[in-house]
This record gives C-alpha cells, structure tokens and sequence, in this order.
C-alpha cells in the first residue's frame, strides 16, 4: 500500500495465527523500570502457553509453536543472564522447543547508566553520578562485584555513601547496611551491601538507594546533584573490577525533559570514544546496556536498526552487549533513516498510524518472522543454530554496522507496515 495507508490483505502464517495480549498492572508499567514487572511477567508468559495450547487448537493441550514477546525491562541488575526472572524463563525454554520468548534489546546505550571501575590492590576510588532535582521516582543504583570475590575476599572492602551536599554515611563493611536522614530525621537515602542478591546467582551486590528529589511538603525528599560511593579496597592481592548499572526511572508517559539519573568520569578519565560499544577509555561505559532481562542464552534478544538491509546500521540508542557476547540475535528496523526516525506503525483507534522508534518497536517485527518459521515447521532450536552468533563487525568511528554481517537482519515488509 501506498505511504499512511493500511494493509488490504496479509497473507503470512502469523497473520491466521491467534493473538493473546496481556495486561500488566498500571504500577508494573508507570515508569520505564517496570518495578517488579519480572513477577507479573513471567505469569503473562506461563498463561499465554498454557491458553494457547488448550484455548486455540481442535486437539486440547497440543504443543503447538507459540512465540512470545515482552517489549519490556530496564537497566539494573547483573546482565550475566543469572537473574531470578532469566532463570525463570530458561527454565520454561529447556522444557519447550516449541517455545520462543522475543526481547527488546532496550535503548540505553546512550543515557550513561552503565560504569565499569577498576580499583587495584590497597587503593579506593569514587564512583560518581548525578541525580535530578524535582525527579518523581527514587533512584536505584547497583554496584555489582566479581564472581571469584569470595565471602573473605568481600571483608577486605568497605564503601560510604556521599550525597551531593557533602553529608557522607559511616564507613560500612560486607554485610552491613547504612542510613542518611533529613533535619527532621526522616531517612531519604541508603546502602546495603548484600553477599547474595536476587538479581544474580553467584555475584555480590553494593545497592544505593535515594528518595525522589521532588519538593514535597509531607514526605522525605533527597537533594539532587551529584553523588557518589567510595569503595575501598582493602585486599593485599587482589585488584577489584566493581560493574555498575543505574535502574531506568524516567516517566514514560508525558516525559518533557530527561529525569533518569546517570554516571559522570571524572576530570582523570580518557578522552570520550564514539564507538559502538565504547569499551576503553572511560569508566562510563556504552557496552553492556543491553536490557537486564535480555541477556540469557535461550531468548531472542532484538535490537533496533535504522535504513535498509543493504545500507542499514543499529540504531544508536539500541542497547549494545557486552564485548565478550554476540548477542542480540537479531536487528529489526525501527528507523526510515538518521533523520526520520521511527516506522510506520498502527495506532490504538481504527485506522489511526503514527510513527514509533525504539527496540520495543522492533521486536514484534522479529517476532513476526519468528512465528512464520515455527508455522512452517522450525523449532526454536533449530533457528537458534542457524543464527549466525559472532560479535558485530563495526565501524570504530560510526559505530556502522553491515546488518547481513553475523545477524539475521529482519526486512520491514511494506504490504505489513502500511507503507
């Protein structure tokens, strides 16, 4: 069809299979981290299969191929693909071939959320980052620890917690937890250093927690600026690699200005590198923004693309792995170009288009395609296998990508798309 015109016929298997959506409380999705979106997530994922098998097919309980898509997650966490919820849907996958879970790949890659710290041996050093005024939400910071730190080696680090006005916690060890409260004595910030987390099977986690910084007249409130924690490194033959990620906390809806905290270098750090995963150079990093749901080794995690097949390139918001990992698995697009952003998509009254962006955008594209070579007799091992997995081949100035070059790239089908 031509340009803001819908489809008249989609002939593809997906377009006869059934839809099941599922509605996630207002609370789960308010604000871009989802809170605890991972407990009502995967209920969504365990009743989707279970409706489709014994609601849709003329034989009850049949395993027949259902793909899911949770356009959805946020920053904090491990991203070692050891989360409780990663865990959770590796679980489900193992025991079903017939199975696949599509992930946004997410679009933090360039809101500064993730830090990486190196601290020799007998030495300590600030992790600094900034907090909005007037910001609604509270703000989550995680500092997360080496798998190889032991529960001795964790004794020899200690760590404080500044806020911006210069008010400073007790020095606190392993284990312990410290508090900050306001003239009127309310508390309005903390950390805890955790040996276990839920967040991840075998790491150790240094959790910051601020209250918003909004002006309020009956509940505490923190100040906004920057803050930062001063780990020490007490261990005689250890250096520490400290890996920290700032929960997503902006509003999603009616956002007018940019209220998500983020990480700052300071004056001694090296110059900014525009690569596509910028992984030297900085302590603020590009690399590793992946969703923190999006990391384990059985999902499809998709990234968003911008232009053509033959020409195209991943969006520069799209969350980037870690440079040890291939993942995601696909590229979708989900930009006409640099300077038209976004895709053609349908609106929520009858025959309304608009124009939407983002990794959420293309994982339905992804998921489409998906659905067609299940339908077709595919299981999700089978795809998996042919997915080329290999890291990206990138430009180290433009951070251009070849789509074809270790990806399934996903082409936007016109007659679908509505242009």
């Amino acid at each position: 069809g031509s340009l803001g015109k819908a489809p008249t016929t989609v002939s593809d298997a997906a377009a006869l299979a059934p839809l099941i959506f599922v509605d996630l409380p207002i609370e789960q999705v308010e604000i871009s981290s989802g809170r605890w979106m991972p407990v009502n997530g995967l209920d969504a994922m365990r009743f989707s299969t279970r409706w489709a098998r014994t609601h849709y097919t003329s034989n009850k309980n049949a395993t027949v191929p259902v793909v899911i898509n949770l356009s959805s997650g946020s920053n904090a966490g491990a991203h070692d693909g050891q989360s409780m919820f990663e865990c959770a849907i590796e679980e489900m996958l193992a025991a079903d071939d017939l199975l696949s879970i599509v992930l946004a790949a997410g679009n933090s890659r360039l809101s500064e959320t993730h830090l990486v710290k190196h601290i020799e041996k007998g030495t300590r050093a600030n992790l600094d980052f900034f907090v909005p005024s007037s910001k609604q939400f509270e703000t989550y910071v995680e500092f997360w620890l080496p798998k190889d730190w032991n529960r001795d080696d964790l004794s020899k680090l200690s760590v404080q917690l500044r806020t911006a006005s210069g008010a400073e916690t007790p020095l606190i060890k392993a284990g312990k937890t410290a508090t900050l409260s306001d003239d009127q004595g309310r508390i309005i910030a903390g950390i805890n250093f955790c040996f276990e987390a839920v967040q991840s099977i075998n790491k150790s986690m240094i959790l910051i927690t601020i209250a918003s910084t909004q002006n309020h007249h009956r509940r505490p409130y923190a100040m906004g600026g920057g803050w930062s924690i001063c780990l020490h490194n007490n261990h005689t033959s250890k250096s520490l690699v400290v890996e920290a990620w700032i929960e997503r906390d902006e509003v999603v809806f009616g956002l007018r200005r940019p209220q998500y905290a983020r990480f700052f270098d300071d004056a001694t750090s090296g110059d900014p590198i525009d690569t596509w995963q910028e992984s030297a150079g900085r302590s603020v990093r590009r690399d590793g923004t992946l969703s923190n749901i999006a990391n384990g080794g059985e999902t499809f995690a998709v990234a968003a693309g911008t232009g053509g097949v033959s020409a195209g390139y991943a969006s520069s918001y799209s969350g980037a792995p870690p440079t040890s990992r291939p993942s995601p698995a696909f590229i979708a697009r989900a930009d006409r170009n640099a300077a038209k952003p976004g895709i053609l998509v349908s609106g929520n009254l009858r025959g309304a288009m608009r124009h939407m962006n983002g990794s959420s955008v293309a994982a339905p594209i992804a998921t489409r395609w998906l659905a067609n070579e299940m339908a077709n007799g595919k299981t999700r091992s089978m795809i998996a296998t042919a997915i080329p997995l290999k890291p990206l081949r990138v430009d180290p100035h433009t951070g251009a990508i070849a789509l074809r070059d270790g990806r399934e790239n996903l082409s936007d089908v016109p007659a679908q798309l509505g242009e």
